[in-house]
């Protein structure tokens, strides 16, 4: 059993290796799979904006969107200068990593430097589910710094990997990706001696032990 599953997990990364070289081949943007968690973190800003227009200048193969600021869950001092102006920059083509926003609607955007791409969180605030909203509320943030997910490309990830920090994630688990958030658990077994263990886990609700068809 366990020689199959591994077999199943090169299988499964050499498949997805080679759709990304050729997309990259195709259209030489290709992004690593991150949750949404993982993107919030690394994020210079995540917020929730309104697309107010789009330039249709090209600034050094750039385009701008002007934006209106509706609601910040957390900025660097990078992101305060990045959203200074109200206005986000990406690259005008698809091939770049570019992405196209419509004028009018809302979005959550969670970025890293100055240019928007696809590689960027970017979701329609209306498409997020609840679970997702509460994650950029205020979840997302309390794994931050003391939980890590790791990408695992088959379907049966190891549920005992010996790293504490640890949530496993397969970008194909809907239920993970969007109904669930890596957050860290302590235990105490004796609280006179202050002896603890802490383990970071998938954080359970009805709408996610439902989608996992657990009761």
């Amino acid at each position: 059993m366990q020689t199959r599953r591994s077999c199943l997990s090169i299988f499964a990364f050499i498949l997805f290796a080679v759709i990304t070289f050729d997309c990259k081949s195709a259209t030489a943007c290709s992004c690593m799979p991150s949750h949404p968690q993982t993107l919030y973190c690394d994020a210079d800003y995540a917020v929730v904006v309104r697309i107010l227009r789009k330039s249709h200048r090209s600034f050094d193969n750039h385009i701008l969107y002007k934006i209106q600021l509706k609601k910040s869950y957390k900025t660097t001092p990078e992101g305060d200068m990045i959203l200074k102006h109200h206005r986000l920059l990406t690259p005008s083509q698809d091939a770049t990593c570019g992405v196209q926003l419509t004028i009018g609607k809302l979005y959550v955007i969670a970025g890293r430097g100055r240019n928007l791409n696809s590689c960027s969180y970017i979701q329609e605030y209306q498409r997020m589910t609840v679970i997702e909203r509460m994650g950029f509320a205020k979840l997302y943030r309390k794994g931050c710094g003391k939980c890590k997910i790791k990408p695992c490309f088959h379907s049966s990830c190891s549920r005992n990997d010996i790293d504490n920090t640890v949530c496993q994630w397969s970008p194909f688990d809907a239920c993970q990706g969007k109904l669930s958030a890596c957050l860290q658990h302590t235990s105490h077994k004796n609280l006179a001696e202050k002896d603890h263990y802490s383990k970071c886990y998938w954080r359970k609700s009805p709408v996610y032990n439902n989608c996992r068809g657990e009761p």
